[in-house]
C-alpha cells in the first residue's frame, strides 16, 4: 500500500471518528462542535504532510513540487471519499433524525423572517432538497477535496526537495546518437 492510500485511509477514519464525536455528543450547533470541526482541518493537514514526507523518503529524499502536490491531493480525495460515504450511510440509515432536526431549524428560521407563506414553502422545499443525505455527502466530499487541494498546493511547496539535475547519456541504448 502506498503512502497516498495509507494516509488517505487513516485520515478518512480519523474524520469519521471526529464526526461521530460531534453527532453522538450532540455538539452539532455548539462552539465545542466548531472547535472539534477544526480538528478535521488539522487532521487533513497532517495526513497530507505525512503522505508527502513518506513519498519523498521513498524516492531517496527528493520530491518535486508536482509529485508532492499530486500526493497530497490524492490523499485528501481518498479521505474525502471515505467521509462522504460514511456521511451518506450514517444520515440515510443510522441516524436520519439529524436531517429532521436540520429541517426543523430551517423552518423555525424561515418563520422568523416574516416571509409570505408561499415563499416560505418554496424556500423550505429547496432547503430540504439541499439537506438530503446524498447532497450532504457530496458537499462533504467536494469541500474536503477543495480544501485538500488548497492545503496540497501550500504543503507541496514546503515539502518539495528537488534532486540534483540529471543529464541524458546519448551513448545509452535507445538514445539518439549525438551529432
Amino acid at each position: 500500500m502506498g503512502s497516498t492510500q495509507k494516509w488517505g485511509i487513516i485520515g478518512g477514519i480519523g474524520m469519521i471518528v471526529i464526526q461521530l464525536i460531534i453527532y453522538m455528543g450532540s455538539f452539532m450547533d455548539t462552539s465545542i462542535g466548531n472547535v472539534i470541526s477544526i480538528v478535521n482541518y488539522l487532521l487533513l493537514i497532517g495526513i497530507i504532510v505525512m503522505a508527502t514526507l513518506e513519498t519523498r523518503t521513498a524516492q531517496g529524499g527528493f520530491l518535486n513540487y508536482g509529485k508532492a502536490f499530486v500526493t497530497g491531493l490524492l490523499t485528501s480525495i481518498l479521505a474525502a471519499v471515505l467521509i462522504g460515504v460514511f456521511m451518506y450511510l450514517y444520515l440515510k440509515f443510522l441516524d436520519h433524525h439529524i436531517i429532521n432536526t436540520i429541517h426543523d431549524k430551517i423552518a423555525i428560521e424561515m418563520e422568523k423572517r416574516d416571509m409570505p407563506d408561499n415563499s416560505r414553502e418554496i424556500a423550505l422545499k429547496y432547503a430540504k432538497m439541499a439537506t438530503w443525505p446524498g447532497s450532504i455527502a457530496l458537499s462533504t466530499f467536494f469541500s474536503i477535496s477543495i480544501i485538500g487541494l488548497i492545503f496540497s498546493l501550500i504543503i507541496g511547496a514546503i515539502v518539495k526537495r528537488e534532486g540534483p539535475p540529471t543529464f541524458l547519456n546519448a551513448n545509452e541504448p535507445g538514445m539518439p546518437a549525438q551529432i
